[in-house]
């Protein structure tokens, strides 16, 4: 198995409440970007270092999901001054 980058996507199975992983089900999903779930939830940074790696419907995404997360306090944004994760690096 190869690392993940900037230029792969990583997706999983969508969980189905009827039948267990969307694989089984033909009427759910059958993937889900859990890159863009985890910034949806606030457990995430967009790490803007590599968007123009991304295609302009992933980038307006992924702005769109952080955006909303900060503004509902979602996750990390519940903090009042969250620390990146390359900044929290850099300080050490």
């Amino acid at each position: 198995m190869c690392a993940p980058n900037a230029r792969s996507s990583i997706t999983a199975p969508a969980w189905c409440a009827k039948s267990g992983l969307g694989t089984d089900c033909e009427s759910c999903a059958r993937t889900i970007d859990v890159g863009l779930a985890q910034i949806s939830g606030g457990m995430a940074w967009w790490y803007r270092r590599y968007e123009l790696e991304q295609s302009p419907d992933d980038r307006a995404r992924y702005a769109a999901e952080e955006k909303t997360a900060r503004e509902g306090g979602r996750g990390l944004w519940a903090d009042k001054n969250p620390v990146a994760p390359w900044e929290w690096r850099r300080g050490r």
